[in-house]
């Protein structure tokens, strides 16, 4: 490498030191040259400065900057002992050369540092010098600390060290505040200010690097590094530390094959780095220094240094020599014992096999057979695989009710059907098809949660001329509508539509009675038969003064603890005598569906709330429900008996999935190190959570996590998917009453988890029943997402950063 450095010069030749008076005359000229150039001046017997200054005149007030500093030795150390102490720190001088005063007896000497960038600062520049002074055992010329100093040429021999080496500023005074920590036994007095040390970028100058005490103009400040989260390990092995191959020749009281008997001091602080965030990491570390004879004093005290100021542990490619630890997947003893990311297989013998997408198909063929064949009133859970044609094969099925998520769904895929006009029959929808006035007060009635009153209004605009309350006068067109809106739901629900494929919505289908024996729900409906909603405090409030103030809202309010989970009390009574409450109030979250739950959770200005409504599923009829990704341990608890799984799953991708899985990328996650990822996405189309997505520069638009469900918008393109979705906490404690479960803890944590043949670090529930189920919820989101690209069809890779891993997928840690 080929630099200049910056030094200020003076032409006059000297063959044998001069005194001070003469020295004091010398006027120095800026110049930059590069190293080759400075040597040859210097062994010309000219003088240099490491420093420039205001009208050439060296002088300490007129210090402008620093780039070069000497260290002078006179007879007091070897230059193979300083050898030595540069190796050690892992430190290395440019060059070097014998000053005019050395003998074969004393050995006098003076080794030059090119920094890594200017110093600016003239206390920093003499802070520097102490710190090599202290770095050399105090044995350097304790005289030469002055930031003015002029360093004399010589007519003696010179050597060279590194001559492309540039030195580290902060690593300078590092290491000699760890000899100053030492000597001072543990104490922060006579510390050098390290902190104070701004690293900078300066877009004008020739160098981009400047240190400062103090904040110079046209310069932005260097991007901090990731914040690490600094937790303390517990409960770790001593076998688990042994992966790192120099932590080994540590604990064995060795020293690297390079280096000799023992480590050299980064190698010790990169160490003593990982070791502080182990319990008892301290003493372990004193241990292993005890067992070398060959190491220092202070060497002990690294560990305390350090201790000062918590940081992240150093990544093993930043001080070990061994390429086993730089390739090492898992880069600090913290990573080594939490297996932050592996994915290891539990079992290989056990392993499932992908099957091909024609036995895929054949089975699922198969299983519709069977299932049809079948006369009774099961739930048949059928788990396929995205993409191989389940909604193809019901939806061109004729005498079914086919219900889908939400009425798009419904309607693309009415209009897809293969079957004849006369076979299919769709249900109306409602939204926006009247004039304004009466659309928005339907708008209304939905978000207050008063659903039945939308029927009572239909059937109100259908039967009158008249002006209604809050509408005022109705239109020709919106009484024909409304009449046709009834007469399509009288149809659909008429023994004249027996023969006929309904094509409806989830929701329709679980509150609505049909002819036909068989209800399919394609993809999940669980979001629809467990609906969670929310409703404010201050509208329970306004509530409960219009209705006179009813002592049971207002208990409720005063005595529900937080995040506890209660029944909701019995407010059929109440219910019954309900008209048009909702028009007048100003109410503005779904009040009404609240009176109507079975449990509630105040949080904060809220109520969260259950309405469990698979109690609505027909028991008469057989129930198909296809989801790729199901989680099959709820939909058993819910159904018991009455469910029956067929699978038909992990059918072989012809595309590819990437997976990293060291970061878990959920929403606080990403909040944190989402810079990251999206330097690591660039332009590729994400798919990602609804309110992150401005963190990524090209995110898909029309779907995110909660909303990919049926959707082909992204067949056969690359793309990556970002997050580990999570339901909110409350979510989990409805789930545990619904279903019976005795959690005594709701607590989570990252844990080691073994879940279907694998083992990998999760943040998880501590109670093993809820955790199934959290782990069958998240990896159904996950799995819906990938599987938008259709892998099995298509030959394109995707990316996912995750680390809850998925089958098919090559895990990579980054």
């Amino acid at each position: 490498m080929e630099f200049n450095i910056l030094y200020s010069k003076n032409d006059r030749k000297f063959n044998s030191k001069p005194d001070d008076i003469v020295t004091g005359t010398l006027r120095f000229e800026p110049i930059r040259t590069d190293i080759n150039d400075l040597i040859n001046h210097l062994t010309q017997g000219k003088s240099i400065s490491g420093s420039l200054y205001r009208n050439h005149h060296r002088d300490t007030k007129n210090f402008i900057t620093q780039q070069i500093f000497g260290v002078d030795f006179d007879g007091t150390i070897t230059l193979d002992e300083v050898n030595a102490i540069v190796e050690d720190f892992g430190i290395m001088y440019n060059f070097g050369h014998y000053t005019f005063r050395h003998t074969a007896v004393e050995e006098r000497f003076r080794i030059y540092f090119v920094m890594d960038g200017e110093v600016q600062d003239p206390k920093l520049a003499k802070h520097i010098a102490k710190a090599f002074h202290e770095i050399f055992e105090r044995k350097s010329d304790r005289n030469a600390l002055d930031a003015a100093r002029a360093w004399l040429g010589t007519n003696k021999t010179h050597f060279k060290g590194k001559l492309d080496n540039v030195t580290s500023v902060y690593s300078i005074l590092e290491f000699a505040n760890h000899k100053i920590h030492s000597r001072d036994r543990c104490q922060p007095r006579s510390l050098l200010p390290i902190a104070k040390v701004e690293r900078k970028i300066c877009a004008n100058s020739y160098n981009p690097i400047k240190y400062s005490y103090t904040k110079g103009d046209n310069c932005t400040h260097l991007e901090e590094d990731e914040n690490y989260d600094i937790v303390t390990v517990k409960n770790w092995k001593i076998e688990d530390l042994m992966e790192c191959e120099l932590f080994k020749v540590f604990y064995e009281g060795r020293g690297t094959e390079e280096k000799g008997n023992k480590l050299i001091h980064g190698e010790l602080v990169g160490i003593a780095s990982n070791l502080l965030h182990l319990e008892g990491g301290t003493k372990l570390f004193k241990e292993c220094i005890g067992k070398n004879k060959a190491y220092s004093r202070d060497k002990y005290d690294i560990i305390s240094y350090l201790k000062r100021s918590p940081c992240a542990p150093m990544k093993f490619t930043d001080f070990s020599p061994f390429e086993s630890d730089r390739n090492n997947q898992f880069q600090s003893l913290s990573d080594l014992i939490r297996k932050r990311g592996k994915v290891k297989i539990i079992d290989q013998s056990a392993k499932q096999t992908s099957i091909s997408q024609i036995e895929a198909t054949e089975r699922l063929n198969n299983a519709f057979d069977y299932i049809m064949s079948n006369d009774n009133n099961k739930v048949y859970l059928l788990e396929v695989a995205t993409g191989l044609g389940k909604t193809e094969r019901l939806k061109n099925s004729q005498g079914i009710v086919m219900a889908f998520p939400d009425n798009e769904l419904k309607l693309e895929q009415y209009d897809s059907s293969s079957l004849k006009p006369e076979d299919k029959i769709i249900t109306p929808s409602s939204k926006g098809l009247f004039s304004t006035a009466i659309n928005v007060q339907i708008e209304k009635l939905f978000s207050i949660g008063r659903n039945n009153q939308v029927m009572n209004l239909i059937k109100q605009i259908a039967s009158t001329k008249k002006s209604l309350v809050g509408i005022g006068k109705v239109t020709k067109d919106d009484i024909e509508k409304a009449k046709s809106y009834l007469d399509e739901l009288s149809l659909v629900s008429s023994k004249a539509s027996l023969n006929k494929t309904i094509f409806t919505t989830h929701t329709r289908a679980i509150f609505s009675e049909y002819q036909h024996e068989t209800l399919v729900f394609d993809e999940n409906p669980l979001q629809h038969l467990l609906e969670i909603k929310k409703v404010s405090i201050d509208d329970l409030r306004k509530f409960s003064i219009s209705e006179g103030g009813i002592s049971i809202i207002e208990e409720l309010i005063a005595n529900a603890s937080e995040d506890e989970c209660y029944d909701t009390p019995d407010f059929s009574d109440l219910l019954n005598r309900i008209e048009n409450i909702g028009f007048y109030l100003d109410i503005k979250t779904n009040l009404f569906k609240f009176l109507e739950s079975q449990f509630y959770i105040k949080e904060g200005d809220y109520i969260h709330y259950v309405l469990n409504h698979v109690k609505q599923l027909p028991k008469n009829k057989k129930i198909i429900i296809a989801d790729a990704t199901p989680p099959t341990q709820l939909w058993k608890n819910l159904l018991g008996d009455r469910l029956e799984i067929i699978q038909i799953k992990n059918v072989k991708y012809k595309g590819t999935v990437k997976q990293f899985t060291n970061r878990s990328c959920s929403r606080v996650g990403l909040k944190n190190y989402h810079e990251k990822i999206a330097s690591m996405v660039g332009k590729e189309l994400c798919l990602t959570f609804k309110d992150l997505k401005d963190y990524f520069e090209n995110p898909c638009k029309e779907m995110h996590f909660g909303r990919v469900r049926g959707s082909n918008i992204l067949s056969g393109l690359p793309f990556s998917v970002v997050g580990t979705p999570h339901h909110n906490n409350y979510y989990y404690k409805f789930i545990a009453k619904i279903c019976g479960l005795e959690v005594k803890e709701f607590t989570m944590s990252e844990q080691t988890v073994k879940y279907k043949n694998k083992e990998f670090r999760f943040h998880t529930f501590e109670d093993p029943s809820l955790r199934q189920i959290h782990l069958e919820l998240v990896e159904g989101e996950i799995i819906q997402a990938v599987d938008r690209g259709r892998l099995i069809w298509n030959d394109v890779e995707i990316k996912l950063y995750s680390n809850l891993p998925i089958d098919q997928a090559t895990y990579t840690i980054t």
